[in-house]
């Protein structure tokens, strides 16, 4: 099935106003006469214009935007692993018995106490 796809303008009190179809928009060149669209040159123009005029680090502390007592400045740092060591992971057989062997033993106290 085809379905001509309609545009309906409605009017407050909920009555049809017009109706057209979707191939009777009106084209660029009208919308940019009637200044609804703009051309990507000026757009781009405008955008270029706005990041290329950034202010400064005193301009946004004098407005109170960066909250920084002085500017920060980033130096680089040496890459390297920062995860923590697993010394679990290192451990030998005999290393992972000798706790069991501890808790089998008396505590200190009585051991030398008996002597």
């Amino acid at each position: 099935f085809f379905f001509k796809k309609l545009i309906f303008l409605i009017s407050k009190d909920g009555f049809r106003l017009n109706q057209k179809r979707l191939s009777q928009r009106p084209t660029a060149q009208e919308l940019e006469q009637r200044n609804i669209l703009q051309e990507r040159s000026e757009i781009k123009r405008r955008l270029t214009r706005k990041l290329s005029q950034r202010p400064t680090v005193a301009e946004l502390q004098a407005r109170k935007i960066l909250r920084f007592h002085e500017y920060v400045e980033c130096t680089h740092a040496q890459d390297y692993d920062r995860r923590a060591d697993k010394p679990w992971t290192k451990l030998t057989p005999s290393d992972k018995v000798r706790p069991y062997h501890c808790s089998l033993l008396p505590p200190a106290a009585d051991r030398y106490n008996s002597i």
